[in-house]
């Protein structure tokens, strides 16, 4: 809806030199395998000039090597693995890589939280294994004592089984202290929900895919059993791209157009899908259209890497948007804590 959201918005002014412009959908399903088709459809099948997406970092990992293959540019707003982007001259992204999402959790732990003592579980994909790395590299240069950490494959594991042991062991430690979470929403909110029925006393702090607004809704009309009215989610801190309550005059606006076009707020995947249509629109725009379309996706790809410094930076609805010699955005991302099943701005900010 963000893409839709600005795609709408300039076809309303006129489009770009009187031609308007056409989103082109593909479901990758989120599987490595479809994705890879998926992007041989786009490259060799279709008129597109870019790709927005993927959404998971394994699928843009895939994806990738066929964009930069044959030559078309690639702007996620969600895919945050270092993978995705290093070594590609033909992807970007608009959000911050795993890298600084994990280096920043275990200094927020440590000196936030004031945890001395901390679990830690991932998932074996290219999200969930950076963002497990960068998190343990600093907690051990912070003197963050790691008491454990459990890595899952969720294709080829029993999950349930094995975060029902993770929950056992928790429970063995008189104080636990925090749980880092590297695991996508949907198994996050499995051990979450876990940890909660069985009134674990821990800090919860997790990447980007809890920061999301899908991740509160995997409790949708599940009341806790043990904890009274809270909500599961109460208390877990996390790392997200984009916070209403702190966003720029330009996420005002954005918040606002959302809301009269699709009748609800716009959620962290909104804002950063929104960012990305509008960079590489500016891109095409400042591209030139003429030539075959191999000439004009490498224009595009060009002027994308204009946006390089702060000088030269987009100003998008989650901040100054320019890449780095990766492609990745550099810029900071806001700290959210959880409250009646809703992400707030945390009181603390790096």
């Amino acid at each position: 809806d963000g893409v839709n959201l600005c795609v709408a918005e300039i076809n309303e002014r006129g489009g770009i030199g009187g031609k308007k412009l056409e989103v082109l959908a593909f479901d990758d399903q989120n599987s490595k395998d479809v994705a890879r088709k998926k992007a041989i459809e786009i490259v060799k099948d279709s008129s597109a000039l870019a790709v927005i997406g993927h959404y998971y970092s394994s699928t843009s990992v895939e994806g990738g090597k066929i964009y930069k293959q044959y030559g078309i540019p690639a702007v996620t707003a969600s895919a945050t693995a270092s993978e995705v982007t290093e070594g590609n001259d033909w992807y970007f992204r608009v959000v911050p890589d795993t890298n600084l999402q994990g280096k920043f959790a275990a200094i927020y732990t440590k000196e936030i939280l004031k945890q001395d003592r901390v679990y830690i579980v991932y998932e074996r994909d290219a999200y969930g294994t950076a963002l497990q790395r960068s998190f343990t590299r600093t907690a051990r240069d912070l003197g963050l004592q790691i008491q454990n950490v459990w890595g899952v494959n969720t294709e080829t594991d029993d999950l349930d089984n094995i975060l029902k042991k993770i929950t056992v062991d928790l429970q063995d430690d008189s104080n636990p202290g925090a749980l880092f979470v590297a695991l996508q929403d949907h198994e996050a909110a499995k051990i979450v929900r876990l940890i909660r029925d069985e009134g674990l006393d821990l800090k919860i702090i997790g990447g980007d895919a809890i920061g999301s607004e899908s991740f509160p809704r995997k409790f949708k009309d599940i009341p806790l059993i043990k904890r009274g009215n809270d909500h599961y989610t109460d208390g877990i801190y996390a790392t997200t791209f984009f916070i209403r309550d702190i966003g720029n005059f330009n996420a005002q606006q954005f918040n606002q157009a959302f809301k009269r076009r699709f009748g609800r707020e716009p959620d962290d995947m909104a804002a950063t899908g929104y960012d990305a249509a509008t960079i590489v629109v500016e891109a095409i725009k400042r591209a030139k259209l003429g030539g075959d379309l191999a000439q004009i996706r490498e224009r595009i790809r060009s002027q994308l890497t204009t946006f390089s410094n702060l000088e030269t930076a987009y100003k998008g609805v989650t901040g100054r948007i320019y890449f780095d010699e990766h492609g990745n955005a550099v810029k900071p991302f806001p700290f959210g804590v959880y409250l009646q099943g809703k992400l707030i701005s945390a009181p603390v900010q790096l």
